[in-house]
């Protein structure tokens, strides 16, 4: 079931597991802004082909935001950072 899925890659995610995070967006990539925020939370911690991966997904999403939309959500990652800091 995919809507489960996603509800249970989600909530893996708001726990800061950054492969959570990276599944959380391989099923939601279309959305783009949901996409980049993952995606940016996620990548100072993943390493090899899925940074490769991510890096470039993140890219891709950006391409379809505003510039203040992605301000936004640069704003978004960084709370989200300070948060969740260990």
């Amino acid at each position: 079931d995919l809507a489960l899925a996603i509800e249970w890659f989600r909530k893996a995610a708001e726990q800061g597991l950054p492969v959570a995070q990276y599944d959380l967006v391989m099923e939601i990539h279309e959305q783009h802004d949901e996409a980049y925020f993952w995606l940016s939370v996620a990548i100072p911690n993943l390493k090899g082909e899925m940074l490769e991966n991510a890096t470039k997904i993140r890219e891709l999403a950006a391409s379809y935001l505003k510039p203040d939309e992605r301000a936004k959500l640069d704003e978004r990652v960084k709370q989200w950072q300070a948060a969740h800091q260990k």
